[in-house]
């Protein structure tokens, strides 16, 4: 827990691998804001996807929308776990790491958003 504790003090000091998850933490708290405060409760089944060419092609009870912030929420929790294993032998790829994180979440809430302007607006 100590070994933890240390690395990631040491990442605090690393603005290109911190400053990205943080951003990535934030886009995903507005992704959770978003969908509690758009979404209409009162719907039984809901658009979870939306093709560009066929419109919607996966339809699901209201509450596994929420199934996109919790895979990004762990996907940013996974990064940070393979950045802390590998950053002190490739700081290059751990700062990549973070930054796919980043752009991971903004691609989460572009789709989230375009649902809920599509069908909820």
């Amino acid at each position: 827990m100590q070994s933890i504790h240390k690395k990631l003090s040491q990442l605090v000091k690393l603005p290109y691998i911190y400053i990205p998850l943080i951003f990535s933490l934030f886009i995903n708290g507005f992704i959770w804001f978003v969908l509690i405060w758009r979404l209409p409760l009162s719907v039984k089944w809901i658009p979870l996807h939306y093709n560009v060419y066929l419109d919607i092609d996966w339809i699901g009870p209201w509450i596994s929308i929420f199934i996109y912030p919790l895979a990004s929420l762990l996907i940013i929790i996974a990064n940070l776990a393979m950045i802390l294993a590998i950053y002190e032998k490739e700081k290059l790829l751990a700062s990549l790491i973070s930054f796919i994180s980043l752009f991971i979440q903004l691609i989460i809430l572009t789709g989230l958003i375009v649902i809920l302007i599509k069908y909820f607006v």
